[in-house]
């Protein structure tokens, strides 16, 4: 259902120039083909899936949705530029690595989530096509299914595959430990809150654009937040979600930035752009 109602607010809000269209950067034939001339420029996909290999290897089991990956000393080479995770067959991901990038130097991270019926090109083709986040490594996984597995039960597979993910990037890169953020938009957004409440000895920061709801989750620390979202946004109205949630975490501790903007399901290029300074800051 919401897979429909997304679909139908993404065409009403082409008529409004102030938003970024949720499917602006949808993954059709012309995205792909934008994705498979942007990945061209890359070094070879087995390559790739030969480091995957190595982050993968056997480790402690995870537990909820705490990740285990952390920042370390990479084992392996850097890479530049835009490149498949090398982890999924069928859905897999984007990883991007600064071509400003100097070994040993400590860069940020960010993690980016897409929304349901999408995939991780459409948060990563904005942060590169804007040029967003500059000097910043980013890590876009697929989820496994339509969406991110707590949005219907618990933390299992996607919390899997976004852990191998994040130590697929330590293993080629100095991560700094105190820039590590979380970026969510739709579904993506719900659970970039509930998984970053519950790593926030991880990200150091967590950007929710138009999230639906709150994740019981055990929350560790307490990230700063920016949460976005649309006052005509009819997928996940703006009354019962980010009006609800915002207070509570308000009277949690947590520090919460928020800002409303006049559109629909998805976010402005200016939010886009502050959020983006925010979270590498």
């Amino acid at each position: 259902m919401f897979e429909v109602l997304h679909c139908v607010v993404s065409f009403l809000s082409r008529a409004n120039r102030s938003v970024v269209p949720t499917d602006r950067y949808r993954t059709d034939k012309v995205g792909r083909r934008d994705a498979i001339r942007m990945l061209a420029s890359a070094c070879g996909a087995l390559a790739l899936s030969a480091c995957a290999a190595d982050a993968t290897a056997p480790r402690e089991i995870r537990s909820g949705a705490r990740l285990l990956s952390r920042p370390s000393s990479p084992e392996l080479s850097s890479i530049s530029g835009l490149h498949p995770l090398g982890l999924g067959k069928e859905r897999d991901g984007l990883i991007y690595g600064p071509p400003t990038y100097k070994a040993g130097s400590r860069v940020p991270l960010l993690l980016l989530l897409h929304g349901a019926g999408q995939s991780a090109d459409n948060l990563m083709e904005p942060y590169l096509i804007e040029k967003l986040a500059t000097g910043a490594v980013l890590v876009a996984p697929n989820s496994r299914g339509q969406t991110w597995d707590a949005i219907g039960d618990g933390f299992g597979p996607d919390a899997d595959f976004i852990d191998a993910s994040l130590a697929l990037a330590f293993s080629r890169f100095t991560i700094d430990p105190a820039r590590i953020s979380v970026v969510g938009f739709s579904d993506g957004a719900t659970y970039s809150i509930g998984l970053g409440c519950a790593n926030g000895d991880v990200f150091s920061r967590i950007v929710a654009h138009s999230p639906g709801y709150r994740l019981k989750v055990t929350p560790v620390a307490k990230p700063p937040m920016f949460i976005t979202h649309g006052t005509l946004d009819f997928v996940l109205p703006i009354d019962v979600s980010s009006r609800v949630i915002v207070p509570q975490l308000r009277a949690e501790g947590y520090d919460v930035t928020y800002k409303e903007f006049e559109g629909g399901h998805g976010v402005t290029p200016e939010l886009l752009r502050e959020t983006s300074a925010w979270a590498i800051a």
